[in-house]
């Protein structure tokens, strides 16, 4: 099978082929001219000839050997060598040939013939060799070998010329004057057109790889210097035109074999380069960073950029600049740091810049490396700049994070043993140090929301009110001022006029506090406000928290001491006091739950039958007593058990009503998973025996009073004790597990079924004919035969199904299963993998069986 890579040069080869075959048939078949019987008789066309041939094989030999040194080639190198011992040979046989001067010896037409032949010889050598060559061989060139096949070729053809003009009388006549051609001379042509057809063969053969190209042109240069051969068999003396179609044919091979080393050592290769080129091309078009290639001075050599809004030259103006006139002077110092490291070393990476764009302050990561020069010229460097602006930006986001949180972990800490005083000069200095302020400040704001108190300061002098104060508290939002505002502003240390950041905290639809920072180096960003907001919250929850807390209690020790959830509601319902147990059952604080209903608490789940018995009672002044299904702040739903009582006044009057609460939840949910214990197999999630009987009882009850028929299916797996003594208990656990689940799955979903018994499954059928019984039966016996992979075992275990029909086989659920499992031991007896329906005789059976193992047992103890 051809590669496709050499479809197109195979066909043009062809195209050729045809040609010159079909001439070469009609010049054989149609009769030559008379003009043409003297035609090779001129020397001038003969010479001619020849020279065209020397030259073609002397280019054929430079190519060889000049790209030997790039890209080693055993065909080519083995065709190059051959081809220039070919042109030495046909040079000395233009000298010999007849009418040429004297060439050490008298030039005759024999002469010439001997060493056409030698030359021919050694090209179809040369052919069959490179058609042979294995590719592997390519690996043993090294850098001499093509001078070691230069001097055989230089020893060989020197060992011709010595033969031919020292001593021709070795070898036989292949010319007289008067015979013309002898037959040697005739079957020695023969025999070179068949190493030449057997070379093209060879090359042919190697068209099924896609290592070489130009093995088409090999080919058809092969069959053409046997064609050629094929004229010289023809002519009856040395001038006829024979003659010069073989040496026109001759020349036309040689041009083919130049072509096809042309097109592995040239064309190709150039091909690749161009290719390898576009590549590139394409790579750095869509290589998103910036590349630039500087010498050591930091003179740009090259740019390839595809964003160039990432430049802060424009790209014609910066090639021939240097890194210190295109860069600010902080990002061009570190540049050359870099620099420094990749010549140092070879490469630098990590180093980064920050740059003013138009469209935005950006971040870049530089990557260098020392770029080799060829010889005599000095090293450049290539610097990759990559945009890692929103990389930054998230490290930046990330230390914000985690400084906010060390805060408010902090603030946390030291909620409790420090003064309130302290406390908020410590989140002071962190509002200060988040965001890079040299001022921070504290207010607390009036209960008229108008006016603010002083809580605390970072700096001696405290700033008067400014409009950022005004504007938080008056908008209630964050405001950042950049801008400086008036000679008046506050200046910070220094003598900068100080930028604003102000934030208040709102509560309840009023505002409570207003924190504020000034005097940063650069603008407030965004995430500084975000991180002052979460501050100044953080501020005020630990401060109401402990203003409550000191009220609360004075009021609640006692009932804060329960470990059940205590809610005080007034005579509206309202809440007006929780315990600390509430909120740790509920998730809600104290302050999320005053002055709220407690129908905040509601789920949805509990019925309203039960609201409606607790406000039958409550309002008359009776206790109530019941359980409420709740949800938690978190929407998790718990279960409690309440007690609610209603105070009374001095006067009798209900002002009040008190609520005790146990969180019940996990007692509920044990007794479910007792429940689901006690009615489920653990192993297979089946009914076990208890809840099957209950529910074969029930199914029975239900079909005596509706007067239809219930069946019971009961499965036994066979020799399933094999299994588990061959593959281990824990393979015949998953093989039940398998067996179980295949059930379920065949067997309607309104079907119970049950794992009655270690390997015993059991399944309910109801309304049911017998007929539908049994091909249900069958169907599940079926799926359970289907081969499975335990433990990295193929398992094919069968099962034998008994089926008894109430009220048919028996009245009660106990009777009606033992009817089923009688009839399914009945077809273990039969031989195992069926199906069969209870009949009383099988009873008896059992029943005599049984009577007799009671009785040889009876006789074994009495001796």
């Amino acid at each position: 099978m051809m590669h496709p890579a050499h479809r197109q040069e195979f066909r043009q080869s062809l195209i050729w082929f045809a040609v010159l075959l079909v001439s070469l048939w009609l010049l054989k078949t149609l009769p030559a001219p008379d003009a043409a019987r003297g035609m090779a008789g001129y020397l001038p066309l003969h010479t001619a000839m020849e020279v065209v041939s020397i030259g073609v094989a002397a280019m054929v030999f430079s190519i060889s050997w000049a790209t030997q040194r790039y890209r080693p080639n055993g065909r080519v190198l083995v065709l190059g060598l051959g081809l220039l011992g070919v042109a030495v040979l046909d040079l000395t046989h233009s000298l010999s040939y007849a009418g040429m001067p004297d060439f050490v010896t008298p030039s005759d037409p024999e002469k010439a013939i001997n060493f056409w032949l030698a030359a021919r010889a050694l090209a179809a050598l040369a052919l069959l060799w490179a058609a042979l060559w294995p590719h592997r061989w390519n690996e043993w060139l090294g850098r001499r070998s093509r001078y070691a096949g230069l001097l055989w070729v230089a020893l060989l053809v020197g060992a011709v010329h010595y033969v031919l003009l020292g001593h021709p009388q070795w070898l036989p006549r292949t010319f007289t004057p008067e015979a013309g051609l002898t037959p040697f001379k005739v079957r020695f042509e023969y025999a070179l057109a068949t190493a030449y057809v057997l070379a093209g063969v060879g090359f042919l053969t190697q068209l099924r790889h896609a290592r070489e190209f130009g093995l088409s042109h090999l080919a058809l240069a092969s069959f053409t210097m046997a064609m050629s051969e094929i004229f010289f068999t023809l002519y009856a003396n040395v001038t006829d035109v024979y003659n010069v179609a073989g040496h026109f044919y001759k020349i036309l091979a040689y041009g083919f074999l130049y072509r096809g080393l042309f097109v592995e050592t040239v064309q190709i290769p150039y091909l690749d380069l161009r290719a390898a080129e576009a590549r590139q091309r394409a790579t750095l078009n869509t290589l998103p960073d910036l590349l630039f290639e500087v010498d050591r001075k930091g003179v740009y050599l090259a740019v390839h950029a595809n964003e160039t809004s990432m430049l802060m030259t424009p790209l014609p103006q910066l090639l021939g600049k240097t890194l210190d006139e295109a860069l600010p002077p902080p990002a061009a110092a570190q540049c050359f740091e870099a620099l420094a490291e990749a010549e140092r070393t070879g490469m630098s990476r990590g180093q980064r810049i920050t740059l003013p764009l138009p469209l935005g302050e950006r971040h870049f990561e530089l990557s260098v490396s020392r770029k080799s020069a060829v010889a005599g010229q000095p090293d450049t460097f290539l610097m990759l700049s990559r945009d890692i602006t929103p990389t930054v930006e998230n490290e930046e986001r990330i230390r914000s994070e985690a400084g906010l949180n060390a805060a408010l972990l902090d603030l946390q800490q030291h909620d409790i043993h420090q003064p309130e005083a302290d406390l908020l000069r410590r989140g002071l200095a962190h509002a200060q140090t988040l965001t890079g302020s040299a001022l921070a400040v504290l207010y607390f704001v009036h209960d008229d929301a108008r006016g603010t108190s002083l809580a605390a300061c970072s700096h001696e002098n405290a700033p008067p009110d400014m409009p950022p104060w005004e504007t938080a508290l008056r908008e209630r939002r964050a405001v950042v001022t950049n801008a400086p505002h008036d000679a008046a502003a506050w200046r910070a240390p220094g003598g900068a006029t100080a930028r604003w950041a102000c934030v208040p905290v709102v509560e309840g639809g009023r505002p409570r506090l207003l924190l504020g920072v000034a005097g940063k180096a650069r603008d407030y960003h965004p995430r500084d406000a975000q991180a002052l907001q979460t501050v100044a919250d953080a501020l005020w929850k630990h401060t109401a928290q402990r203003r409550q807390e000191a009220v609360i209690h004075r009021l609640s020790e006692a009932l804060d001491q329960s470990p059940s959830p205590v809610v005080i509601t007034d005579i509206d319902a309202s809440i007006v006091y929780v315990n600390k147990a509430f909120s740790e059952v509920s998730g809600y604080g104290a302050q999320e739950v005053l002055g709220r209903n407690p129908r905040v608490l509601q789920s949805g789940l509990t019925p309203r039958t039960t609201y409606a018995d607790m406000w039958t009672k409550l309002p008359r002044g009776l206790p109530w007593q019941g359980e409420l299904i709740n949800r938690r702040k978190n929407g998790q739903v718990y279960t409690e058990n309440a007690s609610l009582y209603p105070v009374r006044d001095v006067f009798g009057e209900v002002t009040h009503y008190v609520a005790h609460m146990e969180d019940i939840t996990q007692r509920r949910e044990a007794e479910e998973r007792i429940r689901a214990l006690s009615n489920y197999d653990t192993l297979t999630g089946l009914l076990n025996k208890k809840a099957f009987d209950e529910q074969l009882t029930q199914a029975i009850d239900r079909a005596d009073a509706s007067h239809e028929r219930v069946s019971v299916l009961w499965f036994d797996l066979d020799n399933f004790k094999l299994v588990n003594e061959t593959l281990g208990h824990a393979a015949g656990d998953e093989l039940l597990l398998e067996m179980g689940n295949r059930l379920r799955a065949c067997l309607a979903p309104h079907i119970p079924v049950a794992r009655y018994s270690g390997d015993a499954f059991t399944a309910i059928v109801p309304l049911a004919d017998q007929a539908a019984v049994a091909l249900l039966a069958q169907d599940a016996l079926a799926q359970l035969q289907t081969t499975l992979q335990i433990h990295g075992h193929a398992v094919s275990v069968n099962a034998s199904a008994g089926i008894a029909v109430y009220p048919d086989d028996a009245r009660t659920a106990s009777t009606l299963a033992s009817a089923a499992e009688v009839a399914m031991y009945r077809v273990k007896q039969d031989g195992r993998n069926g199906l069969r329906f209870f009949a009383p005789e099988m009873q008896a059976h059992t029943q005599r069986s049984l009577e007799l193992a009671a009785g040889l047992k009876d006789a074994a103890h009495r001796g």
